[in-house]
């Protein structure tokens, strides 16, 4: 992953016990490389709702 520590990131999850908290499942949790590479996976998916860290991907 450019710039993203995926490891770093689901160590900080667990460590905050998100998954715990939130009941999401972490086979739920999907990274990708661009934010043009969203659209397709939630598509795959049939995603109907996500969390982002960025706020212009929601405009």
């Amino acid at each position: 992953m450019l710039g993203l520590d995926v490891d770093g990131v689901i160590g900080w999850l667990h460590h905050h016990k998100f998954f715990h908290r939130t009941g999401i499942p972490t086979e739920n949790l999907h990274f990708v490389r661009d934010r043009a590479d969203k659209a397709p996976v939630c598509a795959r998916l049939r995603i109907t709702h996500f969390v982002d860290d960025r706020l212009d991907i929601l405009r």
